[in-house]
This record gives C-alpha cells, structure tokens and sequence, in this order.
C-alpha cells in the first residue's frame, strides 16, 4: 500500500510444501525486519508427505525457522483445507508463540464469530489475521446478508483484540466468478469503511 508503512515478506513458491518453505526463510533477505510474518498452512504437504507426521515434522521446523528468524509471529488459517492439521487455537508446546486460529469446516461468517467470541488465548495475540470467510457464498443468501456477518464477524474480532487485518479468501471452483468478486467486493468496502 503506497501511503502506508507496511513492511511485508512474501515467499510464495508453486507447489512448495513447508520444507521448501523453511529454505526460502532462511536465505530470505528483507531490506528490514517485518512487523509480523503471516503464514498460510502449506496445504501442499498434503501431497509432499507420506505420513500427517512426516507433514507435522517438517511444519514445525518451518514455525521455528520463522520464529528464530522474526519475533512478532501472525498464523492465518482460515479454510477447511488446514482442518487436518489445526482446528481452534493451536500453540507450540516450548515456544511462546502468539497467534489467532479460527478454522472450521464449513464455517461461514457468523459461526467463525462464535468462535472468536469464546475463544481462550493463552495470551493476547501480536495480531489477528482473518481470511475472509468464502463459506459465505453459500451460507447466505445475498451479499448484503453475507456483508451484515462480516460486518458482525469483524466488530466481533476488534472488540477483543486491537491488532486486526483481513486477507482475500482464494478462489472458489464451486461458485460463479462474479458472484466471488462481488462478495470481495463488499469484504473490502466493509473493511476499508472499520478502518481495517
């Protein structure tokens, strides 16, 4: 964002499970250091591993790797992809990780604020990040029903914690294009309108 001091990495490789992930994180250079790394799960693990063990290995190394490199740690899952690696709040056992998991199959807008609304942190997260909920596009039966969730979701999410951002939810093959990108559409309005 041109007007903002966003300071950001992205390592994004096609079909990279969490080893080639670790790799990219330890030879990454950053003309300086992020306020937050915000991780998606790496579904790619599906297919790249033989065992969920083999897969959860080499996840946390990828979690550690990050945390030794960068302090303040941001974990966006959000799709029922992730659901067999992490469903409700997940925290590393010897790390003192903060970071906010909302992730239910299924879950439109206002089941993820339940969620939010009875959630027990071990500590106040660095920030939450919210993958927009694409649930919606089925769930509700308007995009102005679907806004008035997120709306609520979002409200939801900021009373209890300050630190809040929201990410574009990945295409869908099961829904129009334009009704997609007429939901975005109305995520983004919402988003920019609660100053988010």
């Amino acid at each position: 964002m041109p007007e903002e001091p966003f300071s950001f990495g992205v390592m994004s490789t096609p079909g990279a499970a969490a080893s080639v992930l670790r790799t990219e994180v330890l030879n990454a250079v950053l003309p300086r250091v992020p306020d937050a790394v915000c991780l998606l799960a790496p579904s790619n693990n599906l297919t790249a591993s033989r065992t969920v063990d083999e897969a959860s290995v080499d996840y946390v190394n990828l979690l550690r790797t990050i945390r030794s490199r960068w302090p303040n740690f941001v974990l966006i899952v959000g799709d029922s992809h992730l659901r067999a690696i992490v469903d409700g709040v997940v925290q590393m056992p010897e790390e003192p990780f903060s970071f906010g998991v909302m992730s239910t199959p299924g879950a439109a807008a206002s089941v993820l604020r339940t969620k939010v609304l009875n959630a027990v942190l071990p500590r106040v997260p660095d920030a939450i990040c919210l993958l927009a909920p694409s649930n919606n596009l089925t769930a509700s039966r308007t995009v102005d029903e679907a806004s008035v969730n997120y709306v609520n979701l979002l409200r939801s999410i900021r009373s209890r914690w300050p630190n809040v951002f929201v990410v574009d939810f990945p295409p869908r093959l099961n829904c129009e294009v334009s009704c997609q990108d007429l939901l975005r559409q109305e995520y983004h309005r919402v988003s920019a309108r609660m100053g988010t």
